[in-house]
């Protein structure tokens, strides 16, 4: 229960320290806008380095052994992963609601680019959390990774489609929540693991 109360407290901190933009009379980001932004220059490296980030996590997984060091490597990849079909999910849905309005051939190519962006991110999502999931067990898995997604959402909104106000961000609350969150799925994964341990004493200790 402890465990399960730090999630919901931290995740809810997580909003409140990074407040989303107030989006009045109902203006949303267009297709139009959004394209442009994908030209900027920090929108473009910061998912030129998601891009470099996933290939140097498969790369790293074919010619060494470092995934079965540390867990970080194939969480670090699935999350990026997952953070890019976050980006392309959300950018297919703008360019599928304007379409409605007014279609045109940049639409049909961005669907394009939607369709192999999650061609590829969803399988590699899951091959790298069953891969650690295989070497290192739900207690490490599940704690770093629900925090290493989130952060990847929140980045990716942000970065790409400016969800969150950052004039009103308080840095050290975002620390503290992500602290918090952590902490409390750890506890709940120590508490999962702890259970099956003692079911499984629990059936040897029967008579045969």
């Amino acid at each position: 229960m402890i465990g399960l109360a730090l999630c919901i407290c931290g995740t809810m901190m997580v909003f409140a320290v990074f407040p989303m933009q107030h989006i009045g009379d109902g203006v949303v980001m267009t297709a139009v806008e959004l394209h442009t932004r994908f030209f900027k220059r920090g929108v473009f490296r910061y998912l030129m380095g998601q891009l470099v980030l996933i290939g140097l996590g498969i790369l790293l997984d074919q010619i060494s052994d470092f995934g079965k060091k540390s867990s970080m490597l194939y969480l670090a990849t699935c999350s990026c992963s997952e953070g890019l079909s976050v980006i392309a999910a959300k950018t297919g849905s703008i360019f599928l609601r304007d379409s409605v309005r007014e279609w045109s051939t940049a639409h049909l190519s961005y669907f394009a680019v939607v369709v192999i962006v999650l061609a590829v991110t969803l399988p590699l999502q899951v091959v790298f959390i069953n891969k650690a999931m295989a070497e290192f067990g739900n207690t490490e898995v599940v704690p770093r990774h629900y925090v290493l997604f989130t952060l990847f959402t929140i980045l990716g909104a942000q970065v790409v489609f400016k969800e969150f106000d950052s004039d009103k961000a308080n840095p050290i609350g975002l620390v503290f929540a992500i602290m918090t969150t952590t902490a409390g799925v750890h506890l709940v994964a120590s508490e999962d693991e702890q259970a099956k341990t003692a079911g499984d004493e629990f059936e040897s200790e029967l008579p045969a």
